[in-house]
């Protein structure tokens, strides 16, 4: 379903997805950007987990996989969004279009932190996505769309901004 007029789109905003909308000069929405924001309350819950070096929790084993993207990435697939001619109507997936496993995220992390953690799992939570990864080809014939920040430097990008906060709020003090 690609179209705006398609279910998928009001269940997507009921269901409190966040859903960004591009807006073209006329005042009607031309397209729709769909990322997840569970990704971000992860990767914080993460760094702050290593910064009290208390254990990183699991639902599941570990090898459920998303599709990380960095911020940058979704900025720029809405630029593009809002310039392309055919774009009015669709919806674009912003993703770097990989599956990236819960593991290995926590191993690239630990990488970047210098830090080892360790995962402690707990059982699989009901209705949770084992796979997810967007379908990102439309963004890319249509809008020309491709990730420019990888998933490391991204992450690297994230760490260091989470890090500035906590020594901003140490020097306030």
């Amino acid at each position: 379903m690609t179209e705006l007029s398609k279910p998928s789109v009001p269940l997507t905003a009921a269901k409190g997805l966040p859903v960004v909308a591009v807006v073209h000069d006329s005042g009607t929405p031309v397209s729709m950007v769909l990322f997840d924001e569970t990704k971000k309350v992860m990767l914080k819950r993460y760094v702050r987990s290593e910064r009290d070096h208390g254990p990183q929790l699991f639902a599941a084993d570990g090898h459920q996989s998303r599709d990380f993207i960095y911020v940058d990435n979704v900025i720029q697939g809405n630029l593009l969004a809002a310039e392309a001619p055919d774009a009015p109507g669709k919806i674009f997936n912003m993703g770097q279009g990989r599956q990236t496993s819960l593991l290995q995220l926590l191993s690239l992390l630990s990488d970047l932190l210098d830090k080892s953690v360790q995962p402690r799992f707990d059982p699989a939570r009901s209705g949770d996505v084992r796979e997810s990864m967007a379908d990102i080809s439309q963004a890319r014939s249509i809008l020309g769309f491709e990730p420019k920040t990888s998933l490391e430097d991204g992450l690297r990008h994230t760490i260091d901004y989470y890090r500035q906060m906590v020594e901003a709020k140490l020097s306030s003090v």
